[in-house]
C-alpha cells in the first residue's frame, strides 16, 4: 500500500510540474494537472482498445466510446496506472534498501 501511494504521488508530482512549466503563473497548476492526466489517458485508451480482441461490433463500439469518453477513459486503463504506480513506488522503496 505504501509503494501504491508514493507511485501515485510520484505521478501526480510530474503532472504538476508539467502543469507548472505549460501553464507557468498564468494558469492554475492543479486543474493543468487534471489536463496532463486526461491528455495521458487518451493515447493510453487508444492503445488499449486497439490491443484487445473484440469478438463483435458492438462490443468493440461500446469500448471504444469508454475509450474516448474524457472522463471514464481515466477507469478504462486504471489498470496501467496502477502498474505505472506500483512501479514507481517498489522503485523508490528498494531504493533505499
Amino acid at each position: 500500500m505504501l509503494e501504491l501511494l508514493i507511485g501515485m504521488g510520484l505521478i501526480w508530482m510530474l503532472f504538476f510540474i508539467l502543469a507548472l512549466i505549460a501553464f507557468g503563473e498564468l494558469g492554475n497548476p492543479i486543474a493543468g494537472s487534471f489536463l496532463f492526466m486526461f491528455i495521458a489517458n487518451w493515447p493510453m485508451a487508444i492503445v488499449r482498445w486497439f490491443l484487445t480482441d473484440h469478438f463483435s461490433f458492438w462490443a468493440g463500439f461500446k469500448e471504444l466510446l469508454w475509450a474516448l469518453c474524457p472522463l471514464l477513459n481515466i477507469g478504462y486503463v486504471w489498470d496501467w496506472w496502477f502498474n505505472i504506480a506500483m512501479f514507481f513506488g517498489l522503485f523508490i522503496t528498494r531504493l533505499g534498501a
